[in-house]
């Protein structure tokens, strides 16, 4: 992208914002000077929950160190975080840990002003509609009072806080805990940050004391096909397959949830029950809501995995991911586009695949499955 490109794209979107009610004063003070971010445009495409296998990205996030911070940031914060529970009832060590993962507990919120990394999102124009929509957030939130762009500082997608919310989401559920007038997530007092996400949770259907994930085990000769995010059974459903559960706590008249095989038959097993689904809503991630669910574990309990990831299988990256879905539909097997990322579209069209083939149907892009592809 060239500052041409940029302040093409600055004009066109000025004409977008006075008629999505920002006033010509607040444009010119947050965009009117506003130049791209390179870094911005490097990071773009390199997000680690896409470009590392899900036991790398664990690795990263799921430390020691980070545990141990997390469990004293628990306690330390005990009496805020009961009273967030209680009001909003998302448990203690799912706010922690989205803290934890999300910034490290408020050391790493992010050095990018945040109306320059969504501006030059926006002007790159890959994703440029979803960005304008969150730029015209930002700006309603300069307008408002409620934040200067100057205190909108945060990561290079343009998320701030504590606990990185997107601009649309801090007009959406950003409160003020701690009643001094204004909602800010961003200052060093983490009270309102911390309310606001749990209050997100809240909105977007989390289920007060029920669980968000459970690792399973499953008998040898387990039928594949019945894993899968589209396939709910009950808990008694699964304990009838034969799956077997680590938590006790489950108990077999709880809802339905689906079985996630997350690196295939060869790795560990999940049933997700809808929380997962609430905290995919904050970070469409599967390695992000198993960094979330595990780290809650870690800190409430200690509770570690039973199985192990299969670190001898090379994950393929972003491009050979693009690849397989292009040899899958060549195949007859459609994913409906080919973004590197493998969504419920390249799963099933991977199952089919599987199926047709006699392969174990677990829907798992495996460099063994690229490699037949591709000869």
């Amino acid at each position: 992208m060239t500052d041409a490109n940029f302040q093409q794209w600055r004009e066109r979107f000025r004409k977008v914002a006075l008629r999505s009610g920002i006033s010509t004063s607040t444009f010119e003070f947050t965009l009117g000077n506003t130049q791209p971010n390179r870094t911005v445009i490097e990071k773009d495409e390199n997000q680690v929950e896409f470009t590392l296998s899900i036991w790398q990205y664990l690795d990263r996030v799921l430390t020691e160190t980070r545990v141990a911070e997390g469990t004293a940031a628990l306690k330390t914060h005990s009496s805020l975080l009961r009273e967030i529970e209680n009001e909003f009832g998302v448990p203690a060590e799912i706010i922690v840990a989205i803290w934890g993962v999300e910034t490290n507990f408020g050391c790493t919120r992010g050095e990018v002003p945040v109306v320059q990394a969504l501006a030059t999102l926006c002007a790159q124009a890959r994703r440029g509609a979803l960005f304008e929509r969150q730029l015209l957030a930002a700006l309603r939130i300069v307008q408002s009072g409620n934040m200067g762009s100057a205190e909108m500082v945060g990561s290079w997608a343009g998320a701030m806080g504590h606990t990185q919310f997107m601009p649309t989401s801090f007009c959406d559920y950003a409160v003020d805990w701690n009643n001094d007038g204004r909602r800010d997530i961003c200052a060093d007092d983490p009270a309102d940050a911390l309310a606001s996400t749990a209050n997100f949770l809240r909105q977007n259907g989390w289920r007060q004391r029920k669980p968000w994930f459970s690792e399973v085990g499953s008998p040898n000769g387990f039928d594949l096909e019945l894993a899968g995010p589209e396939n709910h059974r009950t808990v008694s459903d699964w304990l009838a397959f034969g799956i077997s559960f680590y938590n006790a706590d489950i108990p077999p008249s709880l809802e339905a949830a689906a079985l996630n095989l997350p690196t295939g038959f060869m790795g560990p097993a999940f049933l997700m029950f809808k929380n997962a689904s609430v905290l995919r809503s904050y970070n469409n991630s599967d390695a992000y809501i198993f960094a979330v669910g595990l780290l809650a574990q870690r800190i409430k309990d200690g509770q570690r995995l039973k199985a192990e990831w299969p670190r001898h299988l090379v994950p393929l990256n972003r491009s050979e991911t693009r690849q397989l879905q292009t040899f899958l539909t060549q195949h007859g097997h459609g994913t409906f586009g080919a973004d590197g990322l493998t969504g419920p579209n390249t799963f099933r069209a991977i199952r089919s695949y599987q199926c047709a083939n006699a392969l174990p149907p677990d829907g798992y892009a495996s460099r063994e499955l690229f490699e037949l592809l591709k000869t």
